[in-house]
C-alpha cells in the first residue's frame, strides 16, 4: 500500500506539477515505476499473440481507426505527438460516438507551419495531459482490436517511440493502411494522399489535419 501511494503521489506530480520534459529525462526503470500501463501493455501483447484475426467475419470485425498529429515527421529526431484520435468501426458501421481525441503536453515547440496546419498552439498544449496518461488512455480505449490508419507508417512511427519513451516494450499492435487498400483496388493510382482517396469514393474532406477529423476520414475510406 504504501509503494502504491509512493507511485501515485509521484505520477500525479509529473502530470501536474513536473511537466513532460522532466519525464522524459527519466531513466527506464523510473518510468516503469511511474507508468503502470506498462504492464498492461504486456498483457496485452500476450492477448495480441492469441488474437487470430483472419478467423474474424469481415463484418464482425472491429477496427480503431486513428490519426496522430505531430511536430514533425521522424520521431527519432525529436519530434513529438501534438494530439491522438480515434473511433471505433464494426464491418461497415463506423461508431462515431466511440471516439478519443485528446492533445498531448509536449516540451518540443510547434513549428510555425504545424500551427497554422492543425490549429493547435503551444497555449493549447500547456494543459493538455502528458503524454504517460495519453498512451493510458489510448491503450484501454483500443484493447486488442485491430488498427487502421492511413499512411500507417507514420502513426505506426510515433506510437513505436512513445512506447519505447515510457520505459514499456514495444508497440505490437496490427495495423492496416487504407492508402495501401486503395492502391489494392485501383493500381493504377499514382497519388494516395487522404484527400485524393476519399474524392474516389465522393467522401467529402471535411476538418483536415485534425487527428479525430482524419480519422474520421480514413475510416469511411
Amino acid at each position: 500500500m504504501v509503494k502504491f501511494q509512493a507511485v501515485a503521489q509521484r505520477m500525479k506530480q509529473l502530470s501536474e506539477r513536473v511537466g513532460s520534459h522532466l519525464y522524459a529525462a527519466l531513466s527506464s526503470r523510473e518510468k516503469r515505476e511511474v507508468w503502470p500501463q506498462a504492464s498492461f501493455l504486456r498483457q496485452l501483447e500476450k492477448e495480441l499473440r492469441e488474437e487470430n484475426y483472419l478467423k474474424r467475419p469481415l463484418n464482425e470485425l472491429p477496427v480503431v481507426v486513428f490519426d496522430v498529429e505531430t511536430t514533425g515527421f521522424f520521431p527519432e529526431q525529436g519530434d513529438r505527438i501534438l494530439s491522438i484520435g480515434a473511433v471505433r468501426a464494426v464491418g461497415q458501421h463506423i461508431l462515431e460516438e466511440d471516439s478519443l481525441y485528446t492533445l498531448v503536453r509536449s516540451d518540443v515547440s510547434i513549428p510555425r507551419e504545424v500551427s497554422q496546419l492543425t490549429g493547435i498552439t503551444e497555449d493549447d498544449l500547456a494543459s493538455a495531459p502528458v503524454l504517460a496518461d495519453v498512451l493510458t488512455q489510448f491503450f484501454n480505449f483500443i484493447g486488442t482490436d485491430l488498427l487502421a490508419a492511413h499512411h500507417a507508417g507514420h502513426e505506426k512511427a510515433f506510437m513505436q517511440q512513445a512506447v519505447r519513451e515510457m520505459g514499456g516494450r514495444s508497440f505490437q499492435h496490427r495495423i492496416v493502411d487504407t492508402s495501401f487498400l486503395v492502391r489494392i483496388v485501383d493500381p493504377a493510382l499514382k497519388q494516395s494522399s487522404l484527400e485524393v482517396c476519399c474524392s474516389l469514393y465522393n467522401i467529402k474532406p471535411e476538418n483536415r489535419h485534425h487527428a479525430l477529423g482524419d480519422a474520421l476520414l480514413a475510416a469511411r475510406l
